[in-house]
């Protein structure tokens, strides 16, 4: 259990410093987060800051402090029973994962090698 309180620790500690994000571990956390997505058939979009990043500059904002990714739950095939898998394949490879559920979208809040992803599935309707 130690472990586990250990990264929520660090999850909520991130949220309140928002430390930049090394880019080279940020790039191979979201190269990974992509094969995970890619072999569970879920298909993701960059956003907020990680977009605006990929867009503009080419790379990562300087100082943004996580990954941004959204997908649309509904769409592409995407339905909410994938989403307890999905966050069990992350678990697997060392993520810690944290899933809120509200009306209009589910916020996955992962961390990895010190880089957070906020996920955000959007409800369809």
């Amino acid at each position: 259990m130690h472990g586990k309180r250990s990264e929520e620790s660090s999850l909520e500690q991130s949220y309140q410093t928002l430390q930049p994000m090394e880019p080279n571990t940020a790039r191979t956390v979201l190269v990974e987060v992509k094969k995970i997505l890619d072999q569970l058939g879920v298909i993701f979009f960059l956003r907020q800051g990680t977009c605006l990043g990929a867009i503009r500059d080419k790379g990562f904002i300087p100082w943004d402090d996580d990954l941004d990714l959204g997908s649309v739950i509904g769409l592409h095939g995407f339905t909410e029973e994938q989403v307890d898998p999905v966050i069990v394949a992350f678990k697997e490879l060392g993520y810690y994962t944290k899933l809120e559920r509200c009306k209009e979208y589910l916020y996955i809040a992962m961390m990895k090698s010190n880089i957070r992803i906020d996920a955000c599935a959007h409800v369809r309707e």
